[in-house]
């Protein structure tokens, strides 16, 4: 497999490097290649509902509490932002419309995250942002015999008379 492969070439160009340095190199190193990049920590965190990214240095996180908190998540530069956004919106389902003046899209992620981001051209030297927020499964429908729970009788008490 590709994560195997990546172990082998981190064992024999890092040897200096304690095991534990190696897997987080191999482990980012499949994130750029097939995931989120940077981001995939805090799309991995259950408690993350929204994450913002307002420029390359700047990624902020909104858990179930509900307040904005600075992260340590960062891109290289610019370019890797865009890079990962194109990925990202190349592989998911979309939602809105896709303008190519001034690069907007809406997009709905396999891991169960929508992304609005909006690229303006390079040319205007603003970077990138993107705000990305947790979908909410929608909860079953109550039953339309007037119980009040599933599997009460319709007067809503478990025991009889």
């Amino acid at each position: 497999s590709l994560r195997q492969l990546a172990e082998q070439i981190g064992e024999q160009e890092a040897r200096g490097l304690p095991k534990p340095d190696r897997d987080r190199l191999v482990e980012e190193a499949l994130q750029e290649l097939f995931g989120y990049g940077p981001l995939e920590e805090l799309f991995a965190d259950p408690a993350a509902r929204e994450v913002m990214v307002i420029g390359p240095g700047m990624v902020i996180v909104r858990r179930d509490l509900g307040q904005w908190l600075p992260t340590s998540v960062k891109f290289r530069d610019e370019g890797h932002l865009r890079a990962v956004l194109d990925r990202i919106a190349t592989h998911a389902e979309p939602v809105g419309p896709v303008l190519a003046s001034v690069t907007l899209f809406d997009v709905r992620l396999p891991n169960g995250f929508r992304a609005l981001a909006l690229i303006p051209p390079e040319a205007l030297a603003q970077p990138a942002t993107v705000s990305f927020v947790r979908e909410q499964t929608v909860p079953a429908p109550a039953p339309k015999d007037g119980a009040a729970h599933p599997g009460l009788p319709a007067g809503g008490s478990a025991s009889p008379g």
